[in-house]
């Protein structure tokens, strides 16, 4: 007989509802609730997804939901199917409203070969329990390889329920998994701006009309880059795979990942968004995707008259005509990230080039902006020393934390132990002589 049925929470997984349906209609065990809930005998409820529910069961849930609005806003559906095709899109959520089993059928599951498990923030926790006297599994926190609360800027915390498809049918109980004393630890400045990005890629709306794939859209945003060859549409996949394994510090997409994701074959979500935030591409363009092919603004493209009398070709660059004018520009990228943001930025020559949009020599060729770019480099002791005191700073007046740990620092910055003891020295060109006193004893 079918039990009370509870209301879903913001965010919340079905599987974590289904599993508080159980909890709060005291049944002795599992398998007698999800048989009162599914068709058949051996049913069970996928943890991203739902159960085949039976018809008393739809009769209650659609009384309550929308079916369509539960698998849009309580499953997983838009980290695999957001950026599929417009046709499968479309297939995938008719088929999970109509019921069918084949998931694998429908939508494209990366085979990354890497254990995930359910992941909680110690803070939403608390904040679930003070509201809604009970914790429970948020969506937003089971994204493939998010590690950060995007709320909280804490770290998510793994529990021990292992997520595969042929996994037991429990239901596993948030609130008696998930820990009242677990610690919240800060997360990194860009672990925190990535998981944002990961969280509001994944909430936008899925657009069931556009039909622009992901691959061709990434490939127009190339252009203008270093990334992208200016005489044929041919893509520098292992540049950019090697750029962006350098920026996140980890070994997070191959070259034949960004080749296949170009051409339409994978449409990895965490990765499709790694590049998005690496180019700079705002998460409302990326999921209402339009081409537009354009130069790089920062890009002057100036070329000598064409000699209609000698065969026809790519011309050499006027060098000169370009340093004198890229010099502007240049200064003005050097601003920006010197007052442009709030955690310090460094010069460098990659940077640079990556801002310009300009392969990563370029500034060989241009002696007036590589002389600008070279007397506004510094000392990575002071670079060092001015991310320490804003890490500093970020935790205890910022984040309010009471006292400050050197792990804090640590996790902000990357920055290693020998490299924070050398900031001593200039810490007081920096901050005030007690703020550096302060830091010297962590």
């Amino acid at each position: 007989m079918l039990g009370y049925m509870p209301e879903i929470y913001p965010d919340e997984l079905i599987y974590s509802w289904v599993s508080r349906y159980y909890s709060h209609n005291g049944y002795p065990g599992y398998r007698q609730a999800l048989d009162d809930l599914l068709v058949g005998n051996n049913g069970r409820v996928h943890f991203e997804f739902a159960g085949y529910f039976n018809a008393d069961a739809m009769s209650v849930i659609n009384s309550m939901y929308s079916f369509r609005d539960l698998i849009l806003q309580h499953t997983m559906f838009p980290y695999y199917a957001r950026f599929d095709t417009l046709e499968r899109r479309q297939n995938a959520l008719a088929g999970l409203i109509a019921g069918d089993r084949k998931l694998d059928s429908m939508m494209q599951f990366p085979n990354d070969k890497v254990h995930h498990h359910l992941k909680f923030c110690p803070s939403c926790s608390y904040e679930d329990r003070q509201k809604y006297g009970e914790a429970y599994f948020h969506r937003m926190h089971q994204i493939r390889c998010i590690s950060t609360c995007a709320k909280h800027h804490c770290k998510l915390v793994e529990t021990p329920v292992r997520l595969y498809g042929n996994a037991s049918p429990r239901l596993h109980v948030a609130e008696e998994i998930i820990s009242q004393t677990a610690e919240s630890i800060l997360s990194s400045d860009l672990e925190t701006k990535f998981s944002t990005y990961l969280v509001d890629l994944f909430n936008a709306p899925i657009n069931f009309s556009n039909s622009v794939p992901i691959g061709e859209y990434l490939a127009s945003r190339l252009e203008g880059t270093q990334y992208k060859s200016t005489i044929k549409s041919y893509v520098y996949c292992k540049a950019l795979a090697d750029d962006l394994n350098h920026f996140y510090s980890q070994d997070c997409i191959l070259t034949h990942h960004i080749q296949k994701i170009i051409t339409g074959k994978r449409i990895d979500f965490t990765q499709i968004a790694r590049i998005g935030f690496f180019l700079g591409i705002a998460t409302n363009e990326l999921t209402n995707p339009i081409i537009i092919h354009q130069e790089n603004p920062y890009t002057p493209r100036i070329r000598k008259p064409q000699n209609h009398d000698v065969r026809s070709g790519m011309q050499t660059e006027n060098w000169n005509a370009m340093d004198s004018a890229s010099l502007p520009l240049v200064r003005k990228v050097i601003e920006d990230i010197k007052h442009g943001q709030e955690r310090p930025g460094k010069i460098s020559s990659r940077i640079i080039c990556q801002k310009m949009g300009w392969p990563s020599k370029r500034l060989n060729y241009l002696p007036l902006c590589r002389d600008e770019v070279s007397r506004n480099m510094e000392p990575f002791e002071e670079y060092w020393a001015k991310e320490v005191v804003w890490a500093f700073k970020k935790v205890k007046v910022v984040a309010g934390q009471k006292r400050v740990y050197w792990r804090d620092i640590r996790n902000l910055t990357n920055i290693r132990r020998e490299q924070f003891l050398a900031t001593f020295p200039l810490l007081a060109n920096f901050t005030s002589k007690d703020i550096a006193d302060e830091i010297q004893k962590l």
